[in-house]
């Protein structure tokens, strides 16, 4: 390269040139036309008057003009006007760069513009700019809601200083008390935060900064600098409007799409909504909706392309409610897939209750429902320890023979014993043998089967050791879930090994052992592991590995 421009200079073979772009926001800023726009210039001009001599003096004649009934400028107006702005771009008030002093960027956002201001705390704690730059909006940003144009002023301000900022401490002021929240780097994202300023917020995220709240007066720097934009070019401004979206507006319109409507149509019912318009206005003034009022979800609201937005999804006005239930349920899908397509693409407040209504409400699902599931929920305690707590109860008659199955609540181990008789004495003479091998459990639960309620068997467990006996309630059977559960599982494995007579105990026995030495869906570990410290040896088990469980 034969020349490059850096930190406000030109350098190229013949030396260092100062350049005129960090003035221009200033020198070539449009004449005020009413007094409105005048005292904004004045409010620019006061916030540095210690750097200007004689500074009432000068102004006289502008603020003469503010006395008028009718505005006009005069030629001493003109004159002090110009001489101001020469002054501002002056080295009385403005300050070459210095990696040693403190760093500031003041911006703000008008409707029709951005502006920002880099500037040094000086040692005596006074505030000299080092440069302007002001910025017109495009015609998508100028329809952007008020907080999104206070956001995108800080982010085209860094990186239209990006020389100066990045690597160094600075400080950011916004007279928008929201984004002085949102960009804090010291705090999380609102949850619903709304994605442009989320996406702006990740960028500042490269940045070392602290971001603080000035009111409107005391940021009139950057204030005059947004509401007195420098026009670019027409080239630039043709480049700068030949997109009617940004990325997120193009997100939005994908989002709508998915559903019957259009975003004129949904934009065109919102406005026409009292309540919804109201929250619309709201936003485009930049105000803060829970300053306002509005609670709940409501107060996270956003606005794009016309229409209210809740993070990604779109807020439907009143009128198109109905008609997007009945496309939500056009297949007739259950509540729970309604409300997850729901969640992904729209909202209104209350929508969960009214997807509920819909469906319940719908005909043809209540016509081919399946009746619900009957389950009763019966929380038993924990045991502490394997064998302690056993559930036992009968399989059969399968192939001609009964099947006696004993399950450890602590361990999911099962026992299951064949045999032709049910009987008490039949059944003690299994339980017997099952304590001799394991000990004596402390809790025996069972239903209320003639051979479980007998007085006999209630003689045979106090006699055993056994301290407590008890029974699942009267006609609810899920009480002894444990061992409901391993019949149920009993019954299906025998089924799908096609077991027959003669091969019975064989499959019961090749079906213990992969049942106990795989892990179980409510412990995580298998029975073996949690019942004899160890996982059981099989054939399919090298003989290598420790059964120890690690």
């Amino acid at each position: 390269m034969d020349r490059i421009e850096f930190l406000g200079h030109t350098i190229d073979s013949s030396g260092l040139h100062c350049q005129d772009k960090h003035v221009d926001a200033i020198v070539k800023t449009s004449v005020p036309q009413n007094a409105t726009e005048l005292r904004t210039f004045l409010g620019k001009v006061t916030y540095y008057h210690s750097f200007i001599p004689n500074l009432s003096t000068v102004t006289a004649p502008l603020r003469h003009l503010l006395t008028l009934s009718k505005f006009h400028w005069t030629t001493e107006a003109k004159k002090a006007y110009n001489f101001l702005k020469t002054e501002l771009s002056s080295d009385r008030v403005l300050t070459p760069y210095n990696p040693r002093l403190p760093l500031v960027l003041a911006t703000d956002a008008s409707p029709v513009g951005l502006g920002c201001v880099l500037s040094h705390i000086m040692e005596d704690g006074s505030e000299r700019p080092i440069a302007f730059a002001s910025k017109s909006l495009n015609e998508t940003e100028k329809r952007y809601p008020q907080i999104d144009r206070e956001a995108l002023a800080i982010v085209w301000g860094v990186k239209r200083f990006f020389q100066y900022l990045y690597g160094r401490k600075f400080i950011i002021f916004t007279d928008n008390k929201p984004i002085s929240h949102i960009f804090n780097p010291k705090t999380p994202l609102p949850q619903f935060t709304l994605s442009r300023c989320a996406n702006y917020a990740a960028y500042l995220s490269n940045f070392n900064y602290d971001v603080k709240f000035k009111s409107s007066s005391q940021n009139s720097n950057a204030d005059f600098l947004s509401r007195f934009p420098v026009n670019s070019s027409s080239a630039k401004r043709r480049e700068a409007t030949s997109s009617e979206r940004d990325d997120f507006d193009e997100f939005v319109q994908l989002q709508i799409e998915q559903t019957p409507l259009t975003a004129v149509d949904i934009a065109k019912a919102t406005k026409a909504d009292s309540h919804l318009s109201a929250i619309m206005t709201a936003l485009l003034d930049g105000r803060d909706l829970k300053l306002e009022g509005y609670n709940g979800r409501e107060a996270e609201y956003s606005i794009s392309e016309g229409c209210l937005m809740l993070g990604p999804r779109v807020v439907i006005p009143p009128k198109f409610r109905a008609q997007l239930l009945e496309e939500l349920h056009v297949a007739h899908i259950g509540i729970v897939k309604m409300k997850g397509l729901a969640r992904s693409l729209i909202y209104w407040p209350r929508i969960d209750e009214d997807i509920e209504t819909m469906a319940k409400s719908c005909t043809a699902c209540l016509k081919n429902a399946k009746m619900p599931a009957k389950f009763r929920s019966h929380h038993w305690e924990y045991p502490s320890a394997p064998w302690d707590r056993i559930h036992i109860d009968y399989a059969g008659p399968i192939h001609g023979k009964q099947l006696l199955i004993v399950v450890d609540a602590y361990s999911k181990w099962m026992s299951v014993t064949v045999t032709s008789s049910t009987t008490t004495t039949a059944t003690c003479d299994i339980l017997e043998g099952l304590f001799s091998q394991y000990g004596v459990p402390t809790v025996v639960v069972s239903d209320n089967a003639p051979q479980f309620s007998s007085e006999n068997f209630k003689t045979f467990l106090r006699s055993q050791g056994v301290r407590f006996h008890k029974t699942s309630a009267v006609y609810h059977p899920s009480t002894n879930g444990q061992a409901e559960r391993g019949v149920q599982t009993l019954k299906q494995a025998l089924k799908t090994s096609e077991a027959t007579p003669s091969k019975m105990q064989h499959c019961i026995n090749e079906f213990l052992q992969q049942y106990h030495k795989a892990p179980h869906q409510t412990t995580g570990q298998p029975p073996s592991l949690l019942f004899l410290g160890r996982i059981i040896r099989s054939r399919l088990t090298s003989s290598g590995q420790i059964y120890n469980g690690g």
